[in-house]
Parts: structure tokens; C-alpha cells; sequence
């Protein structure tokens, strides 16, 4: 079959596919699995960069727009340390850091943005 990554990251993606009822679980099954690599590995490592992408698609599902930010900020700090800037998952976060900074100034274009704003939203197209 198809791979499906190690480390359960296949049902990670296939919870976020559930019903809204369950998303807490999805949370819940999440933290535990940090919680575990951070004792095992390390939370610098790529598994853990895949989870924290993994709770940020869930973020957005629950309208925590500014956590997922956040973590998706963070998922690609850690993969371009972590991978390089050549590896595909680095440039997959720092497109969907370019994706909801895009988003954000768009709702936001009438308003004047904020240097980090800019910064964020350059660093991620420069990885690209």
C-alpha cells in the first residue's frame, strides 16, 4: 500500500475527516501523541513537526485561526531547522504559512498591516 508516513500520522489525518462531535478526541489523541515523542524523541523532531501541522488543520476546523497560525509558524521554524529548506515538508508549511498570511491580509486590506505580518508572510515565500 501507499505509506501513510510512521508513528500513526495516517490516522491523525484520517481523524480530522470525522465529525465535529469528535473533535475533542482528535485534540486529545493528539496531545498524548506529543506528549509521547516529546519523551521519546524529542519535540525538535520531524514526527513532531507532522503532528503540530496535524493540530493546526484541526485549529482551523474549530475557528482557532490565531493557534493555527501559531503552530504553523512554529512546524515550519522546526522543519527548516530540522529538514533544510529543500525538503518538500518544509516547503509545504511554508506554504500554508503563505496561505493564511495571504488570507489574513486580505480580509485585512483595508487596514495597515503590521511589520511581523509582512515578515511571517516574506520568510514564508522566501522558503518557497
Amino acid at each position: 500500500g501507499g505509506g501513510g508516513g510512521g508513528g500513526g500520522g495516517g490516522r491523525q489525518v484520517l481523524l480530522l475527516r470525522n465529525t465535529s462531535s469528535e473533535y475533542d478526541k482528535c485534540e486529545e489523541l493528539l496531545e498524548s501523541q506529543l506528549t509521547l515523542c516529546e519523551e521519546v524523541l524529542s519535540l525538535r523532531h520531524p514526527l513532531a513537526a507532522k503532528m503540530l501541522a496535524v493540530k493546526a488543520r484541526l485549529c482551523i476546523k474549530l475557528h482557532r485561526e490565531h493557534e493555527c497560525e501559531e503552530l504553523q509558524q512554529r512546524v515550519l521554524t522546526m522543519r527548516r531547522s530540522a529538514l533544510g529548506l529543500d525538503h518538500e515538508d518544509t516547503h509545504r508549511s511554508a506554504m500554508d504559512v503563505y496561505a493564511r498570511r495571504r488570507y489574513a491580509a486580505y480580509l485585512h486590506r483595508h487596514e495597515r498591516i503590521s511589520s511581523p505580518v509582512f515578515s511571517a508572510f516574506a520568510s514564508a515565500v522566501e522558503t518557497c
